[in-house]
């Protein structure tokens, strides 16, 4: 059995909206969880606040008085918990101004509409966070082994549950290529408090939200689909792009 956890960032962003996070077996997913309740402890930072990128790259909440060293001694030590793990990272990106600029049967078929004769699932096509989903779903699924079925906890979303809900339902109902048969019943909405590896997923979606920005504003829009597939390299000069953009290998982005 495969677990997935996934985050989103950037949901009322007009540029760029995403979700992304990790798959791995149970025992892959409960070492990163040890290791990051362990991190957590040793930097007393409190289990009722744990780890929120927001706060922690803007030096907010329990964060605020840690110096340089303790700061990047911390991020090292998540970073360790991650790659240690062999958790992928899995997720799904969207320029919002270019899907926006999309057709709307474009827009549909990218948001989970299923079509036959006409749509027999209609999909979101007003709503990227939809597009994102669906592509982190298919993520997980096909980062999942054939015979096994992963189950997908996102981090609580109480403005889209109830569509997404529905829009994984109709995935189930379709034929997808390496996607159908891995999927379970119905996904699972939690707290990054109760469901710990939620806050890497965090940080991961974090990070990927912050990468796309930047690709976006440095290339343009350019109307591909973009894969980041990266190595690890111990010679990149900054560790937490290495290590995240690394485990990046599934992140889609669409602009």
């Amino acid at each position: 059995m495969f677990n997935s956890y996934i985050d989103d960032s950037g949901v009322q962003d007009r540029r760029v909206c995403g979700l992304a996070g990790f798959v791995g077996t149970i025992a892959q997913m409960d070492r990163l969880d040890r290791e990051w309740k362990s991190t957590l402890e040793k930097f007393e930072v409190p289990a009722e606040k744990g780890f929120h990128s927001k706060e922690f790259f803007h030096h907010e909440g329990c964060f605020k008085e840690w110096n340089r060293a303790r700061w990047r001694s911390f991020l090292n030590r998540l970073l360790d918990a991650i790659y240690k793990s062999r958790a992928v990272c899995i997720g799904s990106m969207i320029d919002v101004s270019y899907f926006m600029s999309m057709s709307e049967d474009q827009r549909r078929w990218f948001t989970g509409g299923f079509r036959g004769g006409q749509w027999d699932s209609e999909g979101s096509p007003s709503n990227p966070y939809f597009a994102a989903l669906t592509g982190a779903v298919v993520g997980a699924a096909k980062n999942t082994p054939v015979g096994q079925k992963v189950t997908l906890i996102f981090d609580r979303q109480d403005q889209y549950e109830k569509k997404a809900r529905m829009t994984y339902n109709d995935m189930l109902k379709f034929d997808i290529p390496d996607v159908t048969g891995k999927l379970a019943d119905d996904i699972i909405f939690s707290s990054r408090f109760s469901a710990v590896v939620l806050q890497a997923a965090d940080l991961m979606a974090y990070q990927a939200y912050r990468h796309t920005i930047q690709r976006i504003e440095s290339s343009g829009s350019d109307g591909s689909s973009l894969e980041t597939s990266m190595m690890l390299s111990s010679s990149m000069k900054n560790r937490l792009e290495s290590c995240l953009l690394a485990l990046a290998q599934n992140i889609r982005m669409v602009s």
